[in-house]
């Protein structure tokens, strides 16, 4: 998608879009919601990049071939809370792009999920129980960071035990992350019922 921003801005605040305007991008807030989905994040914001030049060779000459100006462009979005709300907003860029949303390539690059484990946890005993993978600050930050050795997937771990999932690029990768979890926190529970008096 090649846009002008100017008119891309004036084409977003027409739709409802509240768009903040920078030297090379625009951050767009306020997406119109599709009220057919629930899962839809009010909270989603869009951030469209204006074309880049193709890289240089060695030497700073140009490539032969190009990358075209029309696939070079990109968006960053954030916030959603389901992958149905992807097709919303490739619907929504279509729109006001005028383009056609299937010759639009779409990456995931950052899965963020949670999930409340049934008990809060002692932090020190699930670091100890789980010494390879975990690491943590506690006294700059209140929650383990567990290393889950699958993709770039981090689980930040709060004594509550509310859990945050970051970095995951597919829903398979989340899924093991989750089971990966869960190993570590029987772990964790072992090494509560050998503290335990007999």
């Amino acid at each position: 998608v090649r846009v002008e921003l100017e008119k891309f801005t004036t084409s977003c605040q027409d739709l409802g879009g509240n768009v903040k305007r920078y030297p090379s991008f625009l951050v767009i807030s306020d997406l119109p919601c599709n009220p057919q989905d629930a899962l839809w994040n009010p909270n989603c914001k869009l951030v469209l990049f204006r074309y880049r030049r193709p890289p240089l060779k060695k030497g700073g000459e140009e490539e032969e071939t190009p990358v075209p100006p029309a696939k070079r462009q990109h968006c960053n979005v954030c916030g959603l809370k389901s992958f149905k709300s992807i097709v919303h907003v490739r619907q929504f860029l279509a729109l006001l792009t005028n383009c056609d949303e299937k010759e639009m390539i779409t990456t995931i690059d950052n899965i963020c999920g949670s999930k409340k484990l049934p008990t809060p946890i002692i932090k020190s005993v699930f670091v100890q129980a789980n010494q390879s993978h975990c690491y943590h600050q506690f006294e700059s930050f209140p929650a383990i960071i567990l290393n889950t050795g699958i993709g770039s997937v981090k689980v930040l771990i709060y004594a509550s035990g509310s859990c945050v999932f970051k970095g995951a690029k597919s829903m398979e990768q989340m899924r093991s992350a989750n089971k990966y979890l869960m190993t570590c926190f029987e772990n964790y529970l072992e090494a509560i019922r050998r503290m335990q008096p007999t």
